[in-house]
This record gives structure tokens, sequence and C-alpha cells, in this order.
């Protein structure tokens, strides 16, 4: 299966009705988890003309047309009746079948909860970006005392909680950002015993006090190949789930530990190759689940929340899980309560990121810079904190204030560190204007969003850096002496 048909695949197994993809002579490509549901045989590689039996026209020999009658669907056991849509598209160079049940109002009802779900990721992402500029205030100017009062006894334990509790902040502003905009996370090597910690910390607040949550495990590193954000929402919204399974209170139990897993087990799961993997349990004595409902747990607008849901949890919960190469039990019991076993494959601990360190002495230089960005207390941090590194700092508070500030003395600035995200003119249109001043320029990014398809443009013709937002004095540093040193 190729690139575009793997992206289709994820976008098509949320879709609630069954999906084919077909090329122009008929051959399946593709079918989405909704057909296979119907189908107990493997449809892929099949002719259409051995699954559907049009009622009362002829199927197409040529698949690369609008097509569109009744048919009944020979591939399943029960055969039954369907409405048939098939409509050619040049992205993918293939025809996508859909197929709705005759009068079953499938269609508005997804639209109205996608359109519902976008506007909540549009409100989402503008609450997340300015969180972000005021955590970039709060983080820089945590770190940047912690510099200044080092070796402070008392102040100096405090200043490092409040400047943990910013990180902290911050990563959840990041997972909005990427949930907002589909951005992709950074996969890398997470110990998931420090996300489970975490979030523990998060949910303190979420769960009443007539549940317990308890966990249980080694406490040695249990390193996974993962986004640590996207692993992080797998066990807050398990946990969650489970809270909201015990109105009356009851148990939450967290167990994680490694496990080897034989070919026995692997043959149930064939994605999976016999070895060693990490598993997380997540258990409840709650209301349990009959077996009607388990079976559809997974499925994307499911929920059992009636309007407190969106039925969008555990479908995502079973992507995240997938996508990271593991595989998700449930086992449940009306009145016993529900478990979740999670199974990802497991890496060598010692490859696990290192973790921040206290920087002692940070570089510093004596350039001129230009600090660019439309919030004043981004400015300001930004500005204190290369100053007390020995730059020297002019700042602009928008695009056309920043080009006239360099139009003045082009050759005076080493450095030009920009937000990407302005009113009256954007990061890349003022990088551009700067190019066309001087192509020799040297420009470092800052930004809340590292996916921005502008920040990209502008990484691609020649920006040298980019700087995360909220960042630490520390992080500044080190980018703002690289671009320098270029």
């Amino acid at each position: 299966m190729n690139d575009k048909l793997k992206t289709a695949a994820l976008a098509l197994n949320a879709v609630p009705i069954p999906v084919l993809l077909v090329s122009s002579s008929g051959e399946v490509l593709l079918a989405n988890r909704a057909f296979e549901n119907l189908s107990a045989k493997n449809v892929v590689g099949s002719s259409v003309r051995g699954l559907v039996e049009p009622k009362g026209a002829q199927l197409p020999s040529d698949w690369s047309n609008h097509w569109r009658a009744s048919v009944i669907l020979t591939a399943c056991d029960a055969k039954p009746e369907h409405e048939l849509s098939a409509l050619w598209t040049e992205e993918f160079n293939c025809s996508i079948l859909t197929f709705a049940v005759p009068g079953r109002q499938h269609t508005p009802d997804v639209h109205m909860r996608s359109q519902r779900l976008e506007q909540l990721g549009t409100l989402a992402g503008g609450v997340a970006h300015d969180m972000n500029n005021v955590l970039t205030g709060v983080l820089g100017h945590v770190s940047y005392l912690r510099l200044a009062l080092k070796d402070s006894g008392d102040i100096g334990e405090s200043l490092v909680a409040i400047e943990d509790g910013a990180r902290r902040a911050a990563g959840m502003t990041q997972q909005i950002l990427k949930f907002a905009k589909a951005g992709e996370g950074a996969v890398g090597v997470v110990n998931l015993c420090e996300v489970v910690r975490a979030g523990i910390h998060l949910l303190k607040g979420a769960l009443p006090k007539n549940i317990t949550l308890k966990v249980f495990g080694d406490s040695s590193p249990l390193c996974v190949n993962c986004d640590e954000g996207r692993l992080s929402q797998v066990f807050m919204n398990l946990v969650i789930n489970a809270r909201d399974a015990m109105p009356s209170g009851g148990t939450i139990e967290v167990t994680l530990s490694q496990v080897v897993l034989d070919n026995e087990f692997c043959e149930v799961y064939r994605e999976l190759s016999p070895g060693e993997f990490v598993r997380l349990i997540i258990s409840d004595n709650g209301v349990g689940m009959p077996p009607e409902v388990q079976e559809r747990i997974f499925e994307p607008f499911y929920t059992t929340k009636a309007q407190s849901g969106t039925g969008l949890g555990l479908a995502t919960v079973g992507t995240i899980v997938r996508e990271s190469g593991g595989v998700i039990e449930c086992t449940s019991s009306v009145g016993q309560g529900t478990r979740f076993d999670i199974f990802l494959p497991a890496v060598d601990s010692s490859e696990e990121r290192v973790e921040r360190e206290e920087e002692i002495s940070l570089p510093g230089g004596s350039e001129r810079i230009l600090v660019v960005d439309d919030e004043e207390v981004v400015r300001t941090v930004m500005q204190r904190s290369l100053e007390h590194l020995g730059y020297q700092v002019d700042v602009a508070q928008n695009g056309p204030d920043a080009l006239s500030k360099f139009r003045h003395d082009r050759h005076a600035y080493g450095l030009v560190i920009l937000d990407m995200m302005m009113p009256k003119m954007a990061g890349d249109e003022v990088f551009k204007r700067l190019k066309e001043l001087d192509p020799d320029v040297r420009v470092l990014l800052a930004s809340g969003y590292t996916s921005e398809g502008r920040a990209r443009s502008v990484l691609d013709n020649g920006g040298l850096g980019f700087v995360q937002k909220p960042f630490a004095v520390e992080e500044l540093a080190r980018e703002v002496r690289r671009c320098l040193d270029h």
C-alpha cells in the first residue's frame, strides 16, 4: 500500500459507513473498517463485480465516472441492500465507493458533529496560541530569575517549581494546537512511567473524592517509541472514561510492566511480532459494558454518554495505539467493571531522551539583535534575557516597525528573531522583505506551533532556526548562538 493509500485508510477508518477504494477496472484497493465489519472475508484485490449485485442496473465497466444505484452486498452473508455511490478522485487515482443504508440518515448527523468539532478545534487553537504567548513570558521570566538568583536556596526551589508548572502547561497547549491543526507530533523514545506520573498529577483535580487511583509497577524506565503528547492523551482519556463509569465512586487501578509476547499471542494480533512490549493496564470496578457495547466502543461517533459524549475518545485512543505499533484489548462485565490492556513495542531504556540539564554557564555574545514580536511580554522577556547574556537588543512590535529599523541600518543586526503570527504583516512576509533588503540576513523564527506551513516555507528559504514558544532562557541562548555562528 502506497503512502497516499495509507493516509486514506486512516481517514476512511473514521467514517461510520462502509467505503471501498477501487481502480478504474473495478479492483478493490482498500476497504475501510466499516466495510470489513460487514464482510467476514478480505476483499482487497477482489473485483467489485464479485461483491455487489445491482438492482435494475448494470455495473459500469469503467469506474472512473460517477455512478449511483441500489445494490445488494453479496459479499455479506445477510446480503443487505445499500445505496452505492461512486466518485472518481484524481488525487488517489481511484474511485471512492460509499454504501449507505436506505432510509438511514448517516451523513447529516456525522456532518453536523464534524462541523461542531471543527469549530471547537478552531476556538481551542486560538485560545492555545494566546496562552502560549502568556506562558512564554512566564517561563522566560522565571528561567531568567533562576539564572540570576542561582544558589538562592528556598527561592531557587520555588522558581524551579514555577518553571516546571509552566512547562507542563506549555505541554498541554501544544497538545491542543496539535489537535486543532492536526499537526504531527514529535515521535521519539518516551518513558511511559513518566507519562503516567505527569498524567496523574494533571488528573488530581478531575477525580472526585469518592474515587481512588492506585498505581502499580516497576519504577525502572519503561520506554516506547511514540509521540509523548498522544501517549498522554491515551492515558488521560482512559482514566476519565473509568471515572465516568463509576458515578457512585470506586477504584481505578493503573499497572505498568514489561512483558514478552510469544508467537501464540501474535497469532491473534498478526500486526505484532514476538518480543518485548510495555503493557499499560487501566481498570475500574464501575458499571461495565454488555458485549454489544464492547463490540462498538472503538467506532467513531459511537457513545453511550448521551449528550455528554462525542464518540471520539476511544476511537482516537485506538488509532493512536495502532499508529504506535501496538494493540489495545478491552474486557468488561456488567456490574463488574472494565479493563483496558495496551501493548506497545518496548525500546532500550538507554535510548531515553536526556532530561533537561541545569545550565550554569550559557553561551552569550556582544552582537546586536532585533526582536520582532507583537506581544509585549514576549519582547520584554527576550530583550531582558539576551541583554543578560551580553547582547545588544532592539525590539519591534510588528512587521512594518521591524522593516523600518532594519532599513535604517541593515548591516547593524547580526540576527533577527521573528515571530510568525503577527497583525499587519505575518512573519513570512516580513522575512521576504528582509531578504530583499539584505540577502544574507540571519533570521531565527519564534512560534508556538512547529508545523505551520508558513514557518516551514521560511526555513526552506534561508531561515536559520526555530525556537518553540514557550521557551526557557537556556533554549533561547543556545539557538541564538548557533544562528550567529552559522
